[in-house]
């Protein structure tokens, strides 16, 4: 029903942005030509859904998962909130630490043997990004600052289409908010987790910035 609806909302835009096009995403859909066609209705409200879950949901998880695991770092809250250039290899760790992807579903389109474990095709396999960011093999200390490998963003042909914008939205939100705040505590035990299959995230987290912390630049 809630997909249902937000194809609903996204349907007025579109037709909204046909008439009155403007300097938006939504607008260069309606115009955009693949091989002198234009997308389908269908096709542009795939796209905003993809768009708005995979380009927002997933960040603002970022966050709420790295505001949790910042709570109990100061060293490095005040480390980053010095030298701003610590930010891009911190957004990598954050993501390999806390993932807000845990994982999602293939589908097999040959055999194969992994572990031990023959696959044939039309098997459904469950990638656990999650779990591969903290396997013993490539991160001994998987619970400690590491590597900035990681599979939070995909791989290969499944590599995140949006991976630079995430990383750009995490890098300026932690920035601002270090700007602002070096201290801050979260209530985890009041905390909502959101209940979702692949999703790790809050849908409310309680924040309070401790006393005597702000700043302004």
């Amino acid at each position: 029903e809630a997909a249902a609806a937000l194809y609903d909302y996204f349907a007025s835009f579109l037709a909204e942005r046909r008439i009155r096009p403007r300097d938006d995403l939504m607008s260069a859909l309606v115009e955009a030509e693949v091989e002198g066609q234009r997308l389908s209705e269908d096709e542009l409200l795939g796209f905003c859904f993809l768009l708005l879950v995979a380009g927002h949901e997933t960040t603002t998880n970022l966050l709420s998962n790295s505001l949790v695991a910042l709570a109990g770092e100061p060293d490095a809250r005040h480390a980053m909130a010095d030298d701003p250039q610590l930010l891009p290899r911190a957004v990598e760790e954050l993501l390999r630490y806390d993932s807000p992807v845990q994982g999602l579903s293939r589908t097999l389109t040959r055999s194969t043997t992994m572990h031990g474990q023959d696959l044939e095709p039309g098997d459904v396999v469950l990638l656990l990004f999650g779990s591969a960011n903290r396997a013993e093999q490539v991160f001994p200390a998987a619970d400690h600052r590491s590597a900035e490998q990681h599979l939070a963003l995909g791989h290969g042909v499944h590599f995140c289409l949006g991976a630079s914008l995430a990383r750009l939205e995490a890098r300026s939100a932690l920035q601002a908010l270090l700007s602002r705040h070096r201290d801050w505590e979260v209530d985890e035990e009041s905390a909502v987790r959101l209940q979702s299959g692949p999703i790790r995230g809050f849908a409310t987290l309680p924040f309070r910035p401790i006393a005597g912390t702000w700043r302004v630049r």
